[in-house]
């Protein structure tokens, strides 16, 4: 037992350094060799615990996902107790936090977008394929049925429009090849969910 506990502490610093290292200097940085001297281990050692870089990968894939959904969901208490009543514009203030996350994370963007892995390599059972939503998301959806803004079959349809719509705004943002500012994208974003959940 305690050799198991051992094995996945040492399993867990390679992950929390290579989550650092990406953070800092995008997923092309971590090379096998750099990523054991920075951790404190040989490279045998590394090789011991995972098959290649991309099992390493997916697992660090995993901590991003979870760190985002901590992001999303760390409101501060000012937040908590504000006077936003309006749900659609309590929508418009967690999505705002989605591009907030990567605009800050551009490492992180870059990797879970655009950085391929090896699907065999997946072994992690608990693998998110997605980013979770929060409690306070599915709240925000909730109140919008609530106050007639969406109906509860539409859920899956307007979430999946906001993402794809933050995703795309990000990676026009992040490319630097589109003429696009922070403010225009969140423009762009706040019109799209007013259009969306307008009542009709």
């Amino acid at each position: 037992m305690k050799r198991e506990v051992k094995a996945q502490q040492i399993k867990n610093s390679f992950i929390a350094e290579a989550f650092d290292m990406i953070r800092r200097n995008g997923p092309e940085s971590v090379s096998a060799r750099k990523l054991a001297e920075e951790a404190g281990y040989s490279l045998r050692t590394l090789y011991k615990h995972f098959r290649n870089m991309d099992e390493l990968f997916w697992l660090v894939r995993n901590a991003v996902i979870e760190d985002f959904v901590v992001y999303l969901s760390g409101f501060s208490e000012k937040e908590e107790n504000g006077s936003i009543t309006d749900p659609v514009e309590n929508l418009k203030k967690q999505f705002h936090r989605y591009m907030d996350y990567f605009l800050k994370e551009q490492n992180f963007y870059r990797f879970l977008y655009f950085y391929r892995l090896d699907s065999e390599y997946k072994t992690d059972p608990a693998y998110h394929e997605t980013p979770d939503f929060p409690e306070k998301m599915d709240t925000a959806f909730r109140d919008l049925i609530s106050s007639g803004n969406l109906k509860e079959k539409d859920i899956p349809a307007v979430s999946a429009t906001l993402i794809l719509t933050i995703q795309g705004l990000l990676t026009l943002l992040l490319s630097g090849t589109e003429e696009l500012t922070d403010n225009e994208a969140r423009m762009q974003l706040n019109m799209i969910i007013h259009f969306l959940l307008e009542k009709k």
